[in-house]
């Protein structure tokens, strides 16, 4: 079974800041380390959710020419977010139009299916009749305002957690761009593209 999780060691080579050479440690964290939390780290292809495990390689560090920082090898245990073509991930939806449904997976990472990836048997509805959003916080009491939605081929309205099966994964830093899909097949027909975006013969 393909899971986008992954636990990946790897060894760095890093720099100790003079201020923080007495708890070397806390530099290496602090200024390296945590600044890779949920963002993308080509070493390792995949976005880092967390790391563990930090231990030095080698008894101490070594100083380069005239630069005050220390440098030295450290392994990490890095828990590592790759998403790949074809996988299933699930998401709450968060967003809904004629053009699109956003979702947001892991409570963290924005997904978007374009409306031609979305099951020819849904039906998009201005106005959901008796429709109530589904609360993803205890401490949420407001009701959402109701801007529309889609309506699956059972007729329930989409809401909650779903499951999208990822079209392209694209990563830069902080900047994460998942986008996916509704049908379960590429066989499986789409939303017929919007009226105002079809191709106008002249």
């Amino acid at each position: 079974m393909h899971t986008p999780f992954h636990q990946l060691t790897t060894a760095l080579y890093l720099p100790i800041s003079p201020l923080y050479s007495p708890y070397p440690w806390y530099s290496l964290e602090s200024d390296h380390l945590d600044p890779l939390v949920l963002t993308y780290f080509p070493p390792l292809r995949g976005i880092i959710l967390s790391y563990s495990n930090l231990r030095f390689k080698q008894p101490g560090a070594l100083l380069h020419s005239d630069s005050p920082f220390a440098y030295t090898w450290v392994t990490v245990d890095f828990l590592v977010w790759r998403p790949e073509r074809g996988m299933v991930l699930e998401g709450w939806v968060n967003l809904q139009s004629e053009s699109h449904v956003g979702l947001l997976v892991l409570n963290t990472f924005n997904a978007s299916v374009r409306r031609e990836r979305i099951p020819a048997g849904w039906k998009w509805c201005a106005k959901r009749v008796g429709w109530k959003g589904a609360k993803r916080r205890l401490d949420e009491e407001d009701e959402e305002e109701d801007t529309g939605g889609w309506m699956d081929s059972r007729g329930n309205y989409v809401d909650g957690l779903v499951k999208l099966r990822v079209e392209s994964f694209k990563a830069s830093g902080h900047i994460i761009a998942i986008e996916g899909s509704l049908l379960e097949s590429d066989h499986d027909a789409g939303q017929p593209p919007a009226a105002g975006n079809e191709a106008r013969s002249l």
